[in-house]
């Protein structure tokens, strides 16, 4: 592959572990000889014998290394692993052996928090970095920590031509996703509230529940790769890809055969009740999940419905993402879609009696939306639907009807009868356990 440019992204979380995660045993057998430090440099020394390949050494993201106390210690302790020649007996690679660095890979931080940019302005006499949110953290974003990390590296030696890639295959958060205190759609305005949190959570693209959640999050395909967004930004990059789980929801999981290693992890439990680590919140990760490195394809549908920007397309998949962030942005009306069909339906009023049955809500573009209820629920869609599915529908059932009569398909993704233009499918959810519960469909 010596003809093809090769773009390596080196040991993902590996040494922020060991900037953080020092009090945890397998941390620090890696912080010892033939560890991450040794892992790194080795591999650091020999790709950068191939003219063709550009390394780009993992630093996390804002939301793990943002802090003061967090910063400070990484920069050093990166910093010393490519150039340092005390802190390993394989020799130090040198500055020329990397390009820079990637941030947010696998990650959801978006990229900027565009109603937000200011981490020092005061809400209520109160910095709002200090919200429960941000947690004093004195990043919000990717782009500044980026920009800041890169700057550091420069003042302890790196060439002014070192870059950053960023990782935006999840970080969209266009659509719906969680419910922080209002409808948990993407904000389009700076919030006016003089409460502190109700301002960040009104404020905030980043719609989850606690920044330390990580694992199968309701967020939306990114920016498109591109070369030189911003100074000091190499490109905007698809690290993660689209669709790919992070790991297996049920605890009660069946090995997988391929890699009876993987485990689970609570955070991808949708039922887990959190820890000190999310500020015992909810983990907000989506159910149904396999086991790490799996195809997740309930996933993959969210990030499509929930891009930002939008995606491009007339087909009925994407014109559902594409319409994502309008159609998605309430959970009791409808708004425009870009296909013909969704914005003929969500036209309809709610009193509509086309269609007949008792299902009052139209949705279309794609998605119920978070039913923003453990009660049951039901809604209607005049959509043409070619395959459908559920999500975070612990202990419920679905019952789909044309017209709210007939024979009832209530397996999950099962073939749909066939309905006249005019007619409606019928979504009848019974309660549930969790509150942002939806359908989507394509």
């Amino acid at each position: 592959f010596s003809d093809i440019t090769i773009v390596a992204i080196i040991e993902v979380d590996s040494l922020p572990n060991l900037v953080t995660n020092l009090s945890i045993a397998d941390c620090q057998e890696a912080n010892g000889a033939g560890g991450y430090r040794d892992g790194i440099r080795y591999a650091l020394n020999q790709l950068s014998q191939l003219p063709h390949v550009h390394s780009y050494i993992d630093i996390a993201h804002s939301g793990w290394l943002g802090w003061s106390s967090n910063f400070g210690p990484a920069v050093t302790l990166i910093g010393d692993t490519i150039a340092s020649s005390s802190v390993s007996s394989i020799p130090a690679p040198g500055w020329d052996s990397i390009n820079g660095f990637v941030s947010n890979t696998a990650n959801y931080t978006p990229v900027e928090e565009p109603f937000m940019p200011d981490p020092t302005l005061t809400v209520g006499g109160q910095p709002i970095r200090s919200a429960n949110f941000y947690e004093w953290n004195d990043y919000f974003e990717e782009l500044s920590f980026d920009q800041d990390w890169r700057q550091a590296m420069i003042s302890r030696g790196a060439p002014s031509s070192i870059g950053m890639l960023i990782d935006t295959a999840r970080n969209g958060w266009g659509g719906c996703s969680y419910d922080a205190g209002d409808n948990g759609c993407r904000p389009t305005a700076a919030s006016t509230s003089t409460d502190l949190n109700t301002y960040v959570n009104e404020s905030r693209i980043d719609r989850r529940y606690h920044r330390g959640n990580w694992c199968n999050q309701a967020g939306g395909v990114g920016f498109r790769p591109q070369a030189n967004p911003h100074p000091g930004i190499d490109a905007y990059v698809w690290v993660k890809p689209q669709g790919e789980s992070d790991g297996i929801s049920d605890p009660n999981f069946e090995v997988d055969p391929n890699d009876p290693n993987k485990k689970h992890d609570p955070m991808c439990d949708p039922s887990y009740g959190g820890n000190e680590l999310n500020g015992n919140n909810a983990t907000g990760a989506l159910d149904n999940a396999p086991h790490a490195g799996r195809w997740f394809p309930e996933a993959f549908q969210v990030l499509l419905q929930n891009a930002y920007p939008p995606l491009d397309g007339g087909s009925s998949s994407s014109s559902s993402s594409s319409s994502n962030s309008s159609s998605s942005s309430s959970s009791s009306s409808s708004s425009s879609s870009s296909s013909s069909s969704s914005s003929s339906s969500s036209s309809s009023s709610s009193s509509s009696s086309s269609g007949g049955g008792s299902c009052s809500d139209i949705k279309s573009g794609g998605q119920s939306g978070n039913f923003n209820t453990t009660n049951a629920y039901c809604f209607r869609t005049q959509d043409t639907v070619h395959g459908w599915g559920v999500s975070n529908f612990q202990g419920r059932s679905i019952s789909v009807t044309v017209n709210g009569s007939g024979t009832a398909v209530t397996t999950p993704g099962a073939q749909l009868p066939s309905k006249g233009s005019s007619d409606y499918y019928h979504f009848s959810a019974s309660a549930g356990g969790v509150a942002w519960a939806s359908v989507y469909w394509w």
